[in-house]
């Protein structure tokens, strides 16, 4: 059982990292994108910027985000 904890915890802390989070105190509802929601917040922008981040941080290698970014701009 605790292995699976250990998995488990490890996945959330990769997931809390690729969204930019050092404490889950900071999670809110606006990490979660609802789709067909008519809510136009994530915009590409906001999006390349998201990952810009990311990459700044080290989450993410320069070719990741050059392949997520010209998925984006498609």
């Amino acid at each position: 059982m605790s292995h699976v904890l250990n998995i488990l915890r490890n996945e959330l802390n990769i997931v809390m990292g690729l969204c930019g989070l050092s404490d889950i105190k900071k999670a809110d509802p606006s990490l979660v994108a609802l789709l067909n929601d008519g809510n136009q917040r994530n915009t590409t922008i906001d999006e390349l910027e998201r990952l810009a981040g990311l990459l700044e941080k080290g989450y993410l290698i320069r070719d990741e985000f050059e392949n997520l970014k010209s998925k984006l701009l498609r």
